[in-house]
This record gives structure tokens, C-alpha cells and sequence, in this order.
């Protein structure tokens, strides 16, 4: 079933949530206070980690994994040091870490 026939469906859908509190708590970084750019950093910083999370929210009943990409864009990206090509093929990974 894809996405479009799951949302027809009527079905309850569960999304993950939540995703930078539990890297809050993981890695024991306030990260809402470091930096609004913490979806991208986490990316680069600890790709681990962000796969872990999701594979967590499946385990407890999500129906729907969205990428862990806030603010994981060339302007926040550089806001980190990460250049235009890395921050591509970081976004790329996030979606492969997502799946």
C-alpha cells in the first residue's frame, strides 16, 4: 500500500514525533538550546543515532517515519560549516536512514 492509499484507507495514522527530544535524551545535548539547526547537525554528527530513533518508532507502533531533516538546508547546513555537496548527500542519507 502506498502513502496515498494508507491516508485514503481511514485509518489512524501514527508518525513518529517527538524526534528532537529523544536525541535530547540520548545524547545528553540540549540541543533546542545549541542550535535551531539541530536536525541537520545530528545528521553529520551522529548518523547513528538518528537511524536508532527511527527503528524505535516503528518498534512502538508508528505507521509513518518522516526524515529527520529540520532546518537540513544550505542555509543550515552552512550555519554548521557543512558545504552545499556534503549537506546534499546528507539529506540524501537521512531519507535512507528513514527507510
Amino acid at each position: 500500500m502506498n502513502i496515498k492509499e494508507f491516508l485514503e484507507s481511514g485509518k489512524i495514522v501514527v508518525l513518529d514525533g517527538g524526534f528532537g527530544t529523544l536525541i535530547e535524551q540520548r545524547s545528553g545535548e540540549k540541543i533546542g538550546l545549541k542550535s535551531y539547526v539541530w536536525g541537520a547537525a545530528f545528521l553529520k554528527q551522529d548518523p547513528a543515532l538518528v537511524k536508532q530513533i527511527h527503528y524505535d518508532y516503528l518498534k512502538a507502533g508508528a505507521d509513518i517515519v518522516i526524515t529527520s531533516t529540520f532546518k537540513a538546508h544550505a542555509t543550515g547546513f552552512a550555519e554548521i560549516g557543512v558545504q552545499e555537496p556534503e549537506a546534499f548527500d546528507l539529506c540524501v542519507m537521512s531519507t535512507k536512514l528513514a527507510q
